[in-house]
């Protein structure tokens, strides 16, 4: 039995991902970015989203995930009267052990 090339690179074993941020005027359309975002992925086939809240109850983000593919939004204040949006996009699936 050959043993496998210890230098060899497996590329199926990498993560990899990606960050969005949007800026918007008022917390409206931070609203309305959220319900857009459930909405398309939705549509999408095997895609299960929802949005998050906090402990008041209000909307703070969105979850969603498929097949080891996972998104999350949230916002933040931006300290000049408007929010920031941080959209992340990263797959579970490629990950390497010593990462």
């Amino acid at each position: 039995m050959r043993r496998s090339d210890p230098w060899k690179v497996d590329y199926s074993q990498f993560e990899f991902g990606v960050s969005v941020v949007i800026p918007v005027q008022e917390q409206g359309q931070v609203r309305s970015l959220y319900d857009a975002l459930v909405r398309n992925l939705q549509a999408g086939a095997g895609w299960k989203a929802g949005e998050s809240h906090n402990t008041a109850g209000v909307v703070s983000g969105v979850e969603a995930g498929k097949q080891g593919v996972h998104l999350s939004a949230f916002d933040t204040p931006d300290g000049r009267g408007g929010h920031t949006v941080y959209a992340n996009l990263q797959t579970d699936c490629y990950r390497h052990p010593d990462a």
